[in-house]
């Protein structure tokens, strides 16, 4: 109990010091919580005339034709936001979406003792916890960032629980039940739907183990389940835009301005489309420089905007009248002879990205380096390779795209803290227990 009270004062702490210095901000993000309000307004999945993404250079051009409907965000997360404004209004629902995310931020605590007791052992889960739930960096985005991290860093940890039960003991009510989880919480936050990967590696590593091909039966079903569960809103897309959106629009964008236009600050005759001449936002002295960069304020959010007049400068023909869809795909298209032209260019930009992601300076350095420790820690324990290649999987998108704020790193920091506190547990044990026998030796001898 002494245990869970220390991790619970950490937190209310945390909640008290937030609410003190009013850094009440957006809990929703400035995208979410335009199309939740325009849901809860009765505008439909649609962000506010011009002020949507790909369509800031018509802010001052009336008169156009309004392309409304959107599928820029997850749809799940979205809507429960505007759940809230439309209860409570927009201040209400601000507070209570904050409220909702303190209400995650303790259920990863939990998750998080829960899967390192499956994984290791309990005190290794109260150690993940504690350091969970001491984090400053954790506090301000679990408390004041986008809604969708915390609920991302939640649904991973089921994801993981989940897929270690139906290993356990497989069967078709279990995998369904996987399935229909995978397909929700990619729903919810998109980069959640590479966990079919981890699920797919673990069926098959269970079929060659086993000798069966059961389990590949398994992986059918929950490949079918997610499927279904995610079909509806892929039908909507595809209505709306005439094209296969699986969850959301913006890949073409983001791996725009994090490759092409980012390797122009430091190569600046990378010019895509060639025509552009408009002055970047800042300039670097090579890969890892220009990911740094960008990853911090207030360069990344100068650069995504920058990337709109790129196309905007020298439009192709019809861009007035693309639709949300068609504009990204003439950014993916730029994206993809960047990569074509500049392998090498983009495998260092990849590698720098990779690194960012977990050894970012300041405090989060030592969780780096613990987790290397943990790894090889995790990797003896039955099944437990599955925690890494979980975390890899969520990773990927970030390879291609960027990092750009911690929140984005928020969904997979329980499981790095759980990799950390690997070894501080095992000291902490072998030091109670060296404790314990020098104590046992001495009464012996008294």
């Amino acid at each position: 109990m002494g245990w869970w009270a220390l991790i619970a004062a950490m937190l209310l702490g945390h909640h008290a010091y937030y609410v003190a210095q009013g850094e009440w901000g957006n809990p929703a993000g400035d995208e979410y919580k335009d199309i939740a309000m325009s849901l809860a307004q009765g505008g439909g999945f649609s962000f506010p005339g011009p002020d949507r993404w790909l369509y800031q250079d018509q802010k001052h051009r009336p008169g156009l034709p309004d392309y409304g409907a959107t599928a820029w965000k997850e749809p799940i997360s979205t809507g429960w936001m505007a759940l809230w404004y439309r209860l409570l209004g927009e201040r209400g629902g601000d507070i209570a979406i904050t409220v909702w995310q303190s209400l995650l931020w303790a259920a990863a605590c939990v998750l998080l003792v829960v899967l390192g007791t499956r994984l290791f052992n309990q005190v290794t889960g109260m150690v993940a916890a504690t350091l969970l739930a001491s984090s400053p960096f954790v506090a301000r985005s679990a408390l004041g960032s986008v809604q969708t991290s915390t609920t991302g860093a939640v649904l991973l940890m089921l994801l993981l629980l989940v897929l270690m039960w139906v290993l356990a003991r497989p069967s078709l009510r279990r995998c369904a039940l996987l399935g229909l989880l995978l397909g929700f919480s990619a729903l919810n936050l998109a980069p959640l739907l590479l966990f079919c990967f981890v699920i797919a590696a673990a069926l098959l590593a269970r079929a060659w183990a086993d000798r069966s091909i059961k389990p590949i039966g398994h992986l059918a079903l929950v490949v079918v389940v997610s499927a279904a569960t995610i079909a509806p809103w892929t039908a909507r897309n595809y209505h709306q835009f005439g094209a296969f959106i699986p969850i959301q629009n913006g890949l073409g964008n983001f791996a725009y301005y994090s490759n092409p236009l980012l390797a122009r600050t430091y190569r600046p005759e990378l010019k895509y489309p060639a025509e552009d001449d408009r002055p970047l936002t800042f300039t670097s002295k090579g890969p890892f420089d220009a990911v740094r960069k960008l990853t911090s304020h207030p360069h990344g959010s100068d650069m995504m905007h920058r990337s709109i007049f790129s196309a905007a400068d020298h439009p192709p023909d019809g861009w007035e009248m693309m639709d949300e869809y068609e504009r990204d795909r003439v950014f993916l298209g730029h994206f993809k002879r960047f990569v074509a032209e500049n392998p090498g260019e983009f495998a260092k930009l990849a590698a720098s990205k990779f690194v960012l992601m977990f050894a970012r300076p300041g405090r989060l350095l030592p969780v780096a380096l613990f987790g290397l420790v943990g790894l090889v820690l995790v990797l003896r324990r039955p099944n437990g390779w599955i925690l890494p290649v979980a975390v890899v999987a969520y990773t990927l998108p970030f390879l291609i795209t960027a990092p750009l704020y911690y929140r984005y790193r928020y969904p997979i920091e329980p499981l790095l803290m759980l990799l950390a506190a690997a070894p501080i547990a095992w000291l902490l044990m072998r030091v109670v227990a060296g404790r314990i026998k020098a104590g046992a030796s001495a009464h012996t001898r008294g």
